[in-house]
């Protein structure tokens, strides 16, 4: 995405500027600035990945230590037995404000 805007920037030259009023400007303008800022959004975007795939990972764990506990659960208590023990104990691990009967 952000190479995007930048290239569009970059593609998005008015007509009539020339290329000595663009160095003009750069010269004027602290280009230093430009790129702290680009650093700063490209940082951002990876610390952005980093998190979703942390989530990701989170989302995995969590279905497989349900899974791991229904399955342990249901050769004593059967699928619908032990589908609701699962449920009542992460009811219980995770407090009601944060956990409904749609989650689950």
């Amino acid at each position: 995405m952000l190479k995007k805007l930048i290239k569009k920037f970059l593609t998005d030259v008015v007509s009539n500027v020339t290329e000595e009023n663009l160095e003009e400007e750069a010269s004027e303008n602290k280009t230093s600035d430009f790129l702290q800022l680009y650093d700063k959004i490209d940082s951002a975007e990876s610390k952005n990945e980093d998190a979703f795939q942390g989530l990701i990972y989170s989302y995995f764990d969590f279905g497989k230590a349900v899974f791991k506990q229904y399955k342990k659960l249901k050769l004593k208590h059967g699928k619908d037995g032990s589908q609701a023990l699962v449920k009542s104990k992460v009811k219980k691990a995770i407090s009601k404000a944060k956990c409904s009967d749609k989650v689950l």
